[in-house]
């Protein structure tokens, strides 16, 4: 009984009621993923004349000839006898219609019980023959979806004031036309007027003006001559959409089908993988010489002037003495100077290490000494705090020779290129190494974007580029396709600047992305610039309200996971929209195996080690090869991932059982007013329990008092503790007025 169909047209007019909306944005992903139209049914607006229409003076003759007469149900018990007779014509008048399925009596008697008692007798209209069986209808009810909206969808504590005004045929002059149906030996023998005859003499009398149509198949011909004799004008139109699926179901895409296909073949076969990032760099400068590579709004310079300022720096950093695999650190902002040294350092021939900019004095000089920092290039406003490094030589980072050097195109694929710091949700920071094998692989997988890539794209350094995905998905996947990367030394001011930027891609991690809704919500989507079409998140949890948000705004949305130890994403999730809790596809080049439920990974982008940590080292992979990414995973028939947990957050119930916390967090993510939610294990009243922390989306909650607050997200414990064993429930409810405390990439951190 419900309306087939999504909305495609008329979504500046009110919707009906009685139909189900949908956002533009529906058909158009549904058109994008190859679905295509397969019927569509027609919503017209019936303005109701001031006279009578001069066909209806041969009403009283027709229905004379044909035996048949409008029947007046002026009590419930009459209403009720021809509601049930009414759900068997429909089913005889639909028979045979598209996707029309009959009705069973078991539905019929739960419609009447349901809806009868409300009909307005006023607003139906009954016709029976010369046996005074019932041979078609018309249902009609007020127009109320302004007063729905008005009391938010519900009736207490003050809906009501809203709604019943408008369900009062003489204070609201639009009606909306539930069901029509007229038993099709009767279709051509005047039903269809003498029905609509009755509820115009009716709607003269009560002030209506309007009536809303319910949506016809516009195949039907039919019922869409019948309004040929109306002033009707369209109103909405519904489609519904069909794609042949493939139903080999023992060949699901490969990992390289499914990524190859997100971008145009021709592109694809234009982007080599190479192992080296001196390769590289010299493949760019010369792929892209022409098109422009690195802003900062005042300054623009071409991939062939940022190769050369690139081969200058190298030129620099060879002058220094230094012996080749030497470490070199970066402790700046996302400047020019920091972008052009990353890749200098990495494609001479030593080993990049970039630092937080917030890093204190006290921890820039505890790094160099624990990782042994040769030199560090240093932005001006840090300089102060470098008295104290000893050992290790400071330099300004805007330091530059005059002539070039060429990169190093020749080193082993297997010696080092980059240390980034890493330590997960807890835990001291450790340096993974990552060879130029694992860091090109990582850099390479970051072409597999939806839609056209080589130079179509304006990117936002935001992330740091001491993080792994800051560095690889966030400046190298820009760079690898030839597009425009903005420098961002100040995220708070680049924030601000978005509308001037107009980025067309943001690398960013979730917390970010709650920033940036936050922040349209205030301001409207042309806050963001109105021309970004595609997000890829990663670094934390990804919450499905996110990606609806987003993509409500037509910006596509992608995520990831992955680590530091494994050069940035192991998988992608290229199908957010239908698949909001999966981390993705496994990428290509790496295998991947579930033991004991632990995610296992093998492949070019694994990293050599900890820096001078064997020992953890060691216990980073199994004995015969496998990195144990710790993850507690389930994958499907299709290779789709989904992480059910973390090994070492594992709650051990007094019975022995193991609970995870993140499959317990997971409902809460699913919710759009949770922010952010941590389970965890806690004490009440003397005993172990589980306990949870939820940080409300405040602005979802439209400024109610805090107590409104808190009582939602009990009931919404309450509700996930309903499909839970009594030993995993959650026994402790604490709702945050202050954010967590948060990792360098805006995880929650679990203390």
């Amino acid at each position: 009984m419900d309306r087939e169909g999504l909305l495609v047209d008329g979504f500046e007019n009110e919707s009906p009621f009685t139909v189900i909306y949908n956002y533009p944005y529906y058909p158009e992903y549904l058109e994008r993923l190859g679905f295509t139209k397969d019927v569509d049914w027609t919503q017209r607006v019936m303005h109701i004349p001031a006279e009578m229409p001069p066909m209806f003076k041969f009403t009283d003759r027709i229905a004379s000839r044909f035996g048949i007469r409008i029947y007046r149900a002026n009590s419930i018990r009459k209403m009720a006898r021809r509601g049930r007779e009414m759900f068997h014509v429909l089913n005889e008048a639909f028979s045979g219609l598209y996707e029309y399925t009959q009705l069973s009596q078991d539905q019929i008697d739960g419609y009447v019980k349901q809806y009868v008692p409300v009909l307005d007798k006023n607003l139906v209209a009954f016709v029976v023959n010369d046996k005074d069986e019932l041979i078609g209808f018309t249902v009609t009810m007020p127009h109320i979806s302004a007063a729905v909206r008005k009391a938010k969808g519900r009736i207490f504590p003050f809906g009501w004031i809203h709604l019943l005004p408008a369900l009062s045929p003489k204070r609201n002059d639009t009606t909306e036309a539930l069901l029509i149906g007229i038993l099709p030996e009767y279709q051509s023998k005047g039903a269809a007027l003498l029905m609509f005859r009755y509820l115009m003499e009716n709607y003269h009398r009560l002030g209506i003006k309007h009536m809303l149509l319910n949506p016809q198949l516009e195949e039907n011909e039919k019922v869409q001559s019948l309004w040929d004799n109306f002033d009707t004008e369209m109103y909405q139109r519904r489609r519904s959409y069909v794609k042949e699926l493939k139903t080999n179901k023992s060949k699901p895409m490969t990992s390289q089908e499914y990524f190859e296909r997100l971008l145009p073949k021709e592109e694809f076969e234009r982007l080599p993988y190479l192992p080296t990032m001196g390769q590289f760099v010299d493949w760019f400068t010369k792929e892209y010489a022409s098109l422009p590579a690195l802003s900062d709004l005042t300054t623009t310079i071409t991939y062939k002037e940022f190769g050369e300022r690139i081969a200058r720096r190298r030129a620099f950093i060879n002058g220094l003495g230094l012996p080749k695999g030497a470490h070199i650190a970066v402790w700046d902002r996302n400047s020019q100077d920091a972008i052009e040294l990353y890749y200098a350092i990495t494609s001479a021939g030593y080993v990049a290490m970039m630092f937080p900019s917030a890093l204190p004095e006290q921890a820039v000089i505890g790094c160099c000494m624990k990782f042994d920092i040769a030199a560090i290039f240093v932005r001006e406003e840090f300089m102060p705090m470098t008295a104290n490094i000893k050992g290790t030589k400071v330099l300004p980072s805007a330091s530059i020779a005059e002539e070039g050097a060429p990169a190093v195109v020749d080193m082993d694929p297997d010696s080092p290129a980059a240390i980034f710091f890493t330590g997960g949700t807890t835990g001291a920071p450790k340096g993974a190494v990552l060879s130029h094998r694992a860091l090109m692989r990582g850099n390479y997988n970051t072409i597999f974007k939806p839609g056209k890539a080589i130079g179509a794209h304006r990117y936002l350094a935001l992330l740091p580029l001491s993080h792994v995905f800051g560095a690889i998905a966030g400046m190298s996947g820009c760079f690898y396709t030839g597009s425009l990367m903005h420098t961002c030394e100040d995220m708070k001011a680049a924030v601000g600047k978005l509308a001037v930027i107009k980025p067309t891609i943001l690398v960013i991690v979730p917390g970010i992305c709650d920033i940036l809704a936050g922040l349209v919500k205030l301001y409207g989507p042309q806050f963001l610039g109105g021309q970004l079409r595609l997000i890829i998140s990663g670094a934390a949890n990804v919450p499905p309200r996110l990606v609806d948000i987003f993509t409500k705004l037509g910006v596509e949305f992608t995520f990831g996971y992955g680590l530091t130890e494994g050069a940035n994403f192991t998988c992608a999730n290229a199908d957010a929209v239908t698949r909001p809790t999966s981390i993705g596809r496994i990428y290509p080049g790496q295998e991947a195996k579930l033991v004991d439920g632990e995610l296992l990974i093998k492949g070019d982008n694994i990293f050599s080690g900890y820096y001078k940590d064997p020992e953890r080292t060691a216990e980073a992979f199994t004995q015969d090869g496998w990195f144990r990414t710790g993850d507690l995973c389930r994958m499907d028939d299709e290779g789709f991932v989904y992480i059910t947990g973390r090994i070492k957050n594992l709650i051990i119930l007094p019975n022995g059982e193991n609970v995870s916390p993140e499959s317990l967090e997971e409902p809460f993510y699913a919710d759009p007013c949770v922010r952010d939610a941590m389970v965890k294990e806690d004490e009440l009243n003397g005993a172990q329990v589980i306990a949870v922390e939820i940080l409300p989306l405040m602005p979802a909650f439209d400024g109610k008092p805090f107590e409104e607050v808190e009582a939602y997200m009990k009931a919404l414990v309450d509700k996930v503790n309903a499909t839970l064993p009594s030993t995993h429930q959650i026994r402790k409810v604490t709702v945050r007025t202050e954010d967590f405390k948060r990792t360098g990439s805006m995880k929650v951190a679990r203390v």
